[in-house]
């Protein structure tokens, strides 16, 4: 005869009797023993833990959205540049401990602060390292639809389709119901148990402390994700210049008249709380052209009074990238056919674009380039003929 223990836990089949089970498998018909883990504590728990590694990164790497450390601890962003764990220590650091404090004590910070632990459903001991990892990366058939986050709200025992690969069940509950063996090794050497393995007045203080540290770590973390804040930049960047003719390039045929250069990575500077951050930019917007690189040299050029017509000259626009002590980075051009005609106008062949792209009017610039330029970088424009400099202007880039 089963006897039902009211614990607030759902219904679950006695695989032996086909009898109903309102105790938590392995754990004992104790009405002491925690009840599953609501959906809501655990939705809750999974955005602090999200919050936490959002400041990390925000204070390691900058505004640059949220990395993927592990599936179930992290929240897509729409403006994540693609940020890895590897991109900074401290994000690598911040993955080990969310897997070595859920694989031994049950818990993250998140899930310490709302009262919940992650354990094995036939032992109520925390599921270890290898088993914590594999949920993790099991929650990727979670994340299909949606379907399994939402399957607690209806499973008996509240589980994602992870908890269910992998035997484990959440719990309401401060610690693990059954101990890690080497977590409960270190609670007997420091005294935090009594002979019995129940807390004694230390051990009570000290999860009190522990709480409280998670708590202060979430709270602090949700402040710099939830607090609004100051950006500066990350919108297009423009110069132009009126070139200057070179001496002796006064009879040319063709004039350069004037030179114009966008740039869609301009680096994003955020601050909160009174921490700056800047993010490195790292491709272009959704806003630029399709065609679009990291920077682009528009160029205007015409004939020259008194030009003969019909005779077609060979033109280069050239595009440098300097550093700010003036140490060539880089050197662009589109080779261009120019042919004056009669009415004043030209003809326009283009012999070879820059190895960027470019066309009969402009020089572009990868992003990636760009972007590893380092501050007050100078760029100049400038026009040949036969290989010698006609005009030339420049200026410096975004500091």
């Amino acid at each position: 005869m089963t006897i039902d223990v009211p614990t607030g836990r759902g219904p679950a089949h006695d695989a032996g009797t086909g009898q109903i089970e309102t105790t938590l498998p392995g754990l004992g018909p104790d009405p002491a023993q925690p009840p599953y883990a609501s959906w809501g504590r655990r939705v809750f728990a999974y955005l602090l833990d999200a919050a936490v590694v959002s400041a990390v990164t925000f204070l390691a790497v900058g505004p640059v959205g949220v990395p993927s450390i592990l599936p179930g601890i992290s929240v897509p962003s729409s403006d994540d540049p693609g940020v890895t764990v590897t991109d900074s220590g401290w994000l690598v650091a911040t993955a080990i401990a969310f897997a070595l404090l859920q694989a031994y004590a049950g818990w993250t910070p998140g899930k310490r602060t709302v009262g919940i632990v992650v354990v094995r459903d036939e032992t109520g001991r925390p599921a270890g390292l290898l088993a914590t990892v594999l949920r993790w990366v099991a929650h990727v058939l979670d994340a299909i639809l949606l379907i399994g986050f939402l399957r607690p709200l209806w499973n008996a025992q509240r589980k994602t389709f992870a908890d269910s690969l992998l035997h484990t069940v959440v719990v309401l509950s401060a610690d693990a119901p059954s101990p890690h063996p080497w977590v409960a090794a270190l609670r007997a050497r420091w005294g935090t148990r009594g002979p019995d393995g129940a807390p004694g007045r230390r051990g009570r203080r000290a999860s009190t402390v522990v709480t409280a540290s998670a708590t202060l770590v979430c709270v602090t973390a949700s402040a710099f994700a939830l607090t609004p804040a100051t950006i500066v930049g990350g919108d297009v960047w423009q110069s132009e210049c009126t070139p200057l003719v070179e001496p002796g390039a006064s009879t040319a045929p063709l004039r350069f008249e004037h030179v114009g250069i966008v740039s869609w990575t301009v680096p994003v500077t955020e601050t909160r709380w009174g921490v700056t951050r800047t993010a490195a930019p790292t491709g272009t917007p959704a806003f630029a052209p399709a065609d679009a690189d990291g920077l682009e040299a528009t160029y205007v050029v015409t004939p020259a009074p008194g030009a003969p017509t019909g005779v077609p000259v060979d033109a280069e626009l050239v595009l440098t990238l300097s550093t700010w002590d003036g140490v060539l980075v880089l050197e662009r051009s589109s080779s261009v056919r120019v042919t004056p005609e009669a009415d004043g106008t030209v003809t326009d062949v283009l012999v070879s674009g820059s190895p960027d792209g470019g066309d009969l009017e402009t020089v572009r610039v990868a992003a990636s380039t760009v972007a590893a330029l380092e501050p007050a970088w100078r760029w100049d424009a400038s026009l040949r003929i036969d290989g010698a400099t006609v005009a030339s202007c420049g200026g410096r880039g975004p500091s």
